[in-house]
């Protein structure tokens, strides 16, 4: 792909503030004249990818709810989205040999820029010092499904790698029919020899959790609270890690039951599963006081076991986790909608009913 002129013409999803809807707008990027050539691209340290598809995240909700009024004044409009796949059409020098990509290559990432621009998107324009989670496609997918894995994939990951879990591990995963929670039973399943998974998802999803590597299911729709069929699970043998993809305070006040000494407790969500039409990081700030208090707890040696919350960054991981999916790890694809119909996907985003991730194609 040629470019003559220094000025990229294209859209991108955008909105004011959450009284806003997202929808495509137009925009432009500022290129670099090439050196020795009358035509224009990425810059020394840039990869300029034309998007194919990107996909919806739980947390582009939240960062939608939190844009209020005041937050859109005093920062200008926002984009949307995390993932992404594409090809890449124009690379600098410097970037090729840091990522060794080159152009024509399909390429899937994270671009992590809350607040200002996204992936939902006909463009990206990439420093891979600062957004070093990008990737050649894995062969086993197709350019579509390869932005739906990035952001679960790394996040499974970073909970697993942050909880040490190790072979003979007894391992808890609350979420399991979650996309992040799929994920993480599918990494510990085949990757690191656990006694045991147990994970809590309905009835109705649990045949698919128990296919991708849980050994036992807590139907979650059948108790008031956690605490009783998780002591019970524990009563043999004590949890060594704990991974909550979903948002649960059920299991504090026993956790010494539950939970081996020195054992791990991580989430992605804190105290309570998310509403994502409402929910907002403001919203989350009482219980983010308990998040701050366990912490606090657990790092001065008053709790028994470790306590973190996990929030994902990009990182090298991605090129381990490309390398999976050519191995067997699965993608929860819920819907795919053509960049006309962004708005269904949205609201698709926003009913809390979305079983895996939800793609947006943004050019063809």
């Amino acid at each position: 792909m040629v470019f003559t002129t220094p000025t990229l013409s294209y859209e991108a999803v955008e909105y004011a503030n959450n009284c806003s809807e997202p929808q495509w707008v137009p925009k432009k990027l500022t290129l670099t004249k090439q050196k020795n050539s009358e035509e224009y691209g990425a810059g020394d340290h840039q990869i300029l990818v034309r998007v194919h598809a990107a996909s919806l995240n739980p947390v582009d909700s939240m960062l939608y709810n939190t844009y209020n009024r005041v937050v859109g004044y005093l920062k200008g409009r926002s984009g949307m989205g995390i993932d992404y796949s594409g090809t890449i059409v124009s690379i600098g020098v410097s970037a090729a040999k840091k990522t060794d990509l080159t152009v024509g290559d399909e390429v899937c990432g994270m671009y992590m820029h809350p607040f200002f621009s996204g992936t939902v998107a006909e463009y990206l324009l990439i420093d891979p010092k600062k957004d070093p989670a990008i990737t050649r496609k894995p062969r086993s997918i197709d350019l579509t499904m390869a932005s739906a894995w990035p952001l679960v994939y790394g996040t499974a990951h970073q909970m697993i790698e942050a909880t040490r879990v190790k072979k003979g591990d007894k391992v808890l995963v609350l979420g399991g029919a979650t996309a992040v929670g799929r994920m993480a039973i599918q990494i510990v399943a085949q990757y690191y020899n656990p006694s045991k998974i147990v994970a809590t998802c309905s009835g109705n999803s649990a045949p698919l959790v128990k296919k991708l590597g849980a050994d036992d299911i807590i139907d979650y729709t059948s108790y008031a609270s956690l605490k009783e069929p998780v002591e019970r699970e524990a009563a043999t043998a004590k949890f060594d890690v704990i991974l909550d993809c979903v948002g649960n305070s059920d299991l504090f006040g026993t956790m010494d039951k539950i939970v081996q000494r020195n054992g791990h407790y991580i989430t992605i969500c804190g105290e309570k599963k998310h509403k994502y039409n409402s929910i907002s990081f403001v919203s989350e700030a009482y219980s983010q006081l308990f998040v701050v208090a366990r912490t606090v707890l657990c790092y001065v040696g008053y709790n028994q076991y470790n306590y973190r919350f996990l929030l994902a960054s990009p990182g090298s991981w991605i090129h381990d986790g490309a390398h999976r999916l050519d191995n067997g790890i699965e993608v929860a694809i819920d819907s795919t909608y053509s960049k006309a119909d962004f708005a269904k996907a949205f609201a698709r985003l926003r009913s809390n009913r979305a079983s895996g991730k939800i793609i947006v194609k943004c050019t063809e």
